[in-house]
């Protein structure tokens, strides 16, 4: 049985996702961010991406604060 990780699955689920955290993942590696990091970031990004399922470039300020809201009220 293959894992299936998050970002992956926001690949195949999100549109235009999988072309966003590869140019995002590219820059990070030439600012010189280690491989755990873009990993965590990219991690993180997909998240956002599924809970709203769709790009995170395409996700406004009010629906970043909601988010935001949701994970602080999840850890509590």
């Amino acid at each position: 049985m293959s894992k299936i990780t998050i970002y992956s699955e926001a690949c195949n689920k999100v549109d235009g996702f999988r072309a966003m955290g590869e140019e995002f993942k590219r820059k990070l590696i030439i600012n010189g961010r280690s491989k755990s990091t873009h990993e965590n970031y990219l991690r993180q990004i997909a998240k956002l991406a599924l809970y709203y399922m769709k790009n995170p470039l395409h996700i406004d300020m009010d629906e970043l604060e909601e988010y935001l809201y949701y994970l602080m009220q999840k850890d509590t």
